[in-house]
């Protein structure tokens, strides 16, 4: 007869988990060897969090479940971190942490912690497995990992039950995950269709909710239509960016030069979430515009949107959008656009608020041998003593000081490094801001220097 450990081994290799990731303690060593013989390799890691990302990142790429093993106690709450990012990243992660025996007394406090009650909030499921039927809650939590929308979930399984008989009282097939069907996919094709024909300035905003398998057929609806097309972070490479047949606007979210972006956005008369989750982007411009969502299933932690979504399967909705003719052209609306990002890339135009202008870091030589100059008053600065400067100085004590760091210092930024765009002093580097500032690079002055003043303070 199998044991908790060999089972759970076997329904993860089932579900074509190949490898596992985690920082064991011995209360896993049980499951560990079960892992081995059933096929699934192990990788040592030097912390749980880092197990607990190289997993999410894993059952990602391999379009399964990623794997994360950890012992209990404190050991297991290092796990907080890769479960909550992969609850807002929709990430396929499946944490299995030891926990304490349910036959041990409550009295017994070493390692005990509220796992459960800690994680539920940020998994998709949950459970302890034991040794009556221990292959339910692992394929109920495969399941949760691996359906719309991809998450976390969390297993416990004390040292005691591993390496106990499997009690088999229910033998269910894993659940049918098959999508939504042909019909309702060709529905939302023609509403999209419909909607698309009135607009002017559409833009198409793809999102994480796109699964890479989709980039082929994405790819050719955007290229047909002449789509303009713009994407999230996490969404970059879905969409061909170089390829002249695609009107590709940009990248939302966050990002260098967003403010340009979400311009774009307001400018639009029609945007299309395509798998679009604001759980990528730092600004609620998403609450203030009308999107038309198109979603396989809810965000992040499970919202839906209120108007306006067409729930239907990716796959075949492009397939029925590539069915039907574009009702109408689109020449580049967002040309304008497009040609200030080009010229922001190449330096011919503005930075972003409050960065430096193109060129700023290239002055002649004077203005190099000035930073060096100033460089040298700084290191003479780290030679004075700190209780000189920490404690209430008399009046001699200030003059020494004064004379190793000069005016720049304590105007916290260097007056004569020219690099910054206010002589030195950096974006908005009044002076007086004091002794400290100069001390730490603390002042706004450290942002504009040159690079040979930079290298120096490093």
């Amino acid at each position: 007869m199998a044991s908790v450990a060999e089972v759970v081994a076997q329904e993860l290799r089932a579900a074509e988990v190949d490898r596992a990731f985690g920082l064991p303690g011995g209360e896993v060593l049980v499951l560990l060897d079960a892992l081995r013989r059933a096929g699934i390799a192990f990788t040592l890691c030097r912390h749980e969090a880092v197990a607990g990302t190289a997993a999410a990142v894993y059952g990602k790429l391999r379009r399964t479940a990623g794997v994360a093993v950890a012992t209990l106690g404190p050991g297991a709450a290092n796990l907080m971190l890769p479960l909550a990012n992969a609850w807002l990243d929709r990430e396929p992660l499946l944490a299995i942490t030891a926990d304490l025996p349910a036959t041990w007394p409550l009295t017994h406090t070493h390692q005990r912690l509220p796992l459960h009650d800690v994680y539920r909030p940020i998994v998709k499921y949950g459970a302890a497995v034991t040794p009556l039927d221990p292959h339910r809650p692992v394929r109920q939590a495969l399941q949760a990992c691996t359906s719309e929308p991809h998450g976390p979930a969390y297993l416990t399984l004390s040292a005691e039950d591993a390496g106990q008989p499997a009690r088999l009282v229910t033998r269910e097939e894993p659940a049918n995950r098959e999508l939504r069907p042909d019909d309702d996919a060709r529905a939302a094709a023609r509403e999209l269709a419909e909607r698309l024909a009135t607009a002017e300035r559409p833009l198409v905003l793809v999102g994480l909710g796109v699964r890479p398998e989709r980039a082929p057929l994405l790819r050719r609806w955007l290229q047909a239509w002449r789509l303009p097309v713009a994407v999230t972070p996490k969404a970059k490479g879905l969409v061909d960016e170089q390829d002249e047949a695609t009107d590709f606007v940009g990248v939302v979210g966050g990002m260098a030069i967003d403010d340009l972006m979400v311009e774009a956005l307001r400018r639009a008369d029609l945007l299309v979430g395509f798998g679009f989750d604001p759980v990528e982007v730092d600004k609620t411009w998403h609450a203030q515009l009308p999107i038309v969502w198109v979603l396989e299933s809810a965000q992040a932690a499970g919202v839906l949107p209120r108007r306006d979504v067409l729930l239907a399967d990716h796959g075949a909705l492009l397939a029925a959008l590539d069915e039907l003719a574009p009702p109408r052209r689109w020449e580049r609306p967002f040309g304008e656009f497009q040609a200030e990002r080009a010229a922001i890339a190449a330096g011919r135009r503005r930075a972003p608020p409050g960065g430096r202008p193109p060129g700023a870091d290239r002055r002649g030589a004077g203005s190099r041998a000035a930073c060096r100059d100033d460089r040298d008053d700084r290191r003479r600065l780290a030679q004075v003593p700190l209780r000189s400067v920490l404690a209430e100085p008399a009046a001699g004590d200030v003059l020494d000081v004064e004379r190793a760091v000069g005016d720049g210092v304590r105007a916290g930024g260097s007056d004569r490094c020219e690099a910054g765009p206010a002589g030195g002093t950096g974006a908005g580097g009044a002076r007086g801001r004091g002794l400290l500032d100069g001390l730490s690079g603390a002042g706004d002055g450290a942002a504009g220097r040159c690079p040979d003043h930079r290298a120096g303070d490093r």
